[in-house]
């Protein structure tokens, strides 16, 4: 499990595929890493295969390049880490998976003095997942959605996380990761009965 507070960033060194793709990702000398850890990476749980210094090395799946933009990564691009949450630490997002269930596209960039609001799609089938006011993972990212409509929302990246995420390159058309509110998701197949 995690929160969406970021707390590194890494780059992609290496990208090889084969029967799944196998992604080496630098990290910060003060990020801790173990094999077998989970690590959130645009908010994807991927588990640590390897480390070495200063990276380590994770396979992705089928399914989750399927539904992510995982696949969509090069060498060299920016990637938001956060370990998994440790039991009594402060919850300061929102509860986060770690399961993307779409990559949905950047619709418009509207920059200003204090950051940066930003209008991401998502298909229509999930209106009832996406709520006004409401928590919604965005690269890895706890936000809030607002100006919520069929198939789309807006959320504000204040200068903080545009500083310390890869929000600072977000662009129209690009395809970010979404993971809807898990207990949004529960209530909503609850109500579907």
């Amino acid at each position: 499990m995690f929160t969406g507070i970021i707390r590194a960033s890494g780059k992609v060194i290496d990208k090889q595929d084969g029967a799944s793709v196998k992604f080496v990702i630098s990290i910060p000398d003060d990020f801790k890493a173990s094999a077998g850890d989970s690590i959130s990476c645009n908010g994807v749980c991927l588990t640590v295969d390897k480390t070495s210094e200063g990276k380590f090395e994770a396979n992705v799946m089928d399914e989750t390049l399927k539904k992510s933009n995982l696949d969509d990564l090069q060498i060299g691009g920016v990637v938001n880490l956060e370990p998994a949450a440790k039991l009594g630490e402060s919850l300061d997002g929102h509860i986060v998976q770690g399961h993307v269930d779409v990559a949905s596209k950047v619709l418009k960039v509207q920059k200003n003095p204090n950051g940066s609001v930003v209008t991401i799609s998502f298909p229509v089938e999930n209106n009832n997942l996406v709520v006004e006011k409401g928590s919604i993972c965005v690269e890895g990212v706890s936000l809030t959605a607002f100006d919520v409509s069929d198939g789309k929302f807006s959320v504000s990246l204040v200068d903080f996380t545009l500083q310390n995420t890869n929000a600072k390159y977000w662009d129209v058309g690009q395809k970010l990761n979404l993971e809807f509110d898990i207990l949004g998701k529960y209530v909503a197949k609850i109500l579907s009965k």
